[in-house]
């Protein structure tokens, strides 16, 4: 019986630092959201600047120009819900002019900087990223 008052003034406090912890935890996991989302904004919105000054180079075809400039334009206006379609259409862009067309022979300058540049790590490393980021977010709110 002596303890009814200690436990009375323990588990409200052990409670509310219960509410702290998880209210903590899904704070730094929303932060983590958010900057991963800016991340993907900025290296999206670089790929579709890039694909825009592609398209607009002298020796650029109609066709690949037409091709670039609506995907860079459909990645620059995407929400979040057409993010994946618009990057993969960009993608697709960008490796069409890469491999079917004569922008390789005539600004291998471009191609060489743009393959070889660190931004092309940041690109394997979003890819990578975009496959294991909704399981570890299923882990962490879980």
């Amino acid at each position: 019986m002596n303890n009814l008052p200690f436990l009375l003034i323990f588990l409200p406090f052990l409670f509310a630092w219960y509410l702290n912890f998880n209210a903590t935890r899904l704070d730094r996991l929303h932060h983590r959201v958010e900057t991963s989302w800016a991340n993907l904004d900025s290296i999206l919105q670089r790929r579709a600047a890039l694909a825009s000054q592609i398209a607009h180079l002298p020796d650029i075809d109609f066709a690949s120009n037409l091709i670039l400039t609506s995907a860079a334009t459909q990645a620059r206006s995407a929400d979040i819900s057409d993010r994946s379609e618009a990057e993969s259409g960009l993608s697709e862009a960008l490796r069409l002019l890469r491999d079917e067309g004569e922008f390789p022979h005539q600004y291998p300058e471009i191609l060489q900087k743009w393959m070889k540049s660190p931004k092309d790590l940041e690109l394997r490393s979003l890819c990578i990223a975009k496959q294991f980021l909704p399981p570890s977010l299923e882990e962490d709110i879980g």
